[in-house]
């Protein structure tokens, strides 16, 4: 290698450390809180990605609190979250982009009581927290 061959390499090795690799956006979690007008045992839900992004697992961000969920596709997860559940934080959500917090929605399908009753999901909702200030 000459000398003028070896000082393009060390001038492209530090151009490339101080530009670094664009990694893409930064994968994470989202917390989705419940809200409901009273305490339940179990809240079907679905979550959705919005294009480009995607949704790696959902799993209970509540104490005592289980996830049953299947993947349809790279975007949605239906599931169910069982527990004693009252408002606070209930599903944690892997994310391609944690910053496109607006881009991913959870939604209540369905409600039910410890004694397996469903009852109107009407009122229960799942919340994401606000958009990210750029």
């Amino acid at each position: 290698m000459t000398r003028g061959s070896r000082s393009a390499v060390a001038i492209a090795l530090v151009s490339l450390l101080a530009h670094g690799c664009d990694l893409g956006p930064p994968a994470g979690e989202i917390v989705f809180t419940l809200d409901g007008p009273q305490p339940v045992a179990a809240v079907q839900f679905r979550v959705v990605a919005g294009e480009p992004e995607t949704i790696d697992t959902v799993t209970a961000a509540c104490t005592n609190c289980a996830v049953y969920m299947v993947r349809n596709g790279d975007r949605e997860v239906r599931g169910v979250l069982v527990g004693d559940l009252s408002a606070g934080e209930a599903l944690s959500v892997l994310v391609s982009n944690r910053e496109a917090v607006d881009l991913y929605t959870a939604t209540v399908a369905g409600v039910a009581l410890a004694d397996f009753t469903l009852i109107a999901s009407a009122g229960f909702t799942l919340t994401g927290p606000p958009p990210v200030s750029q």
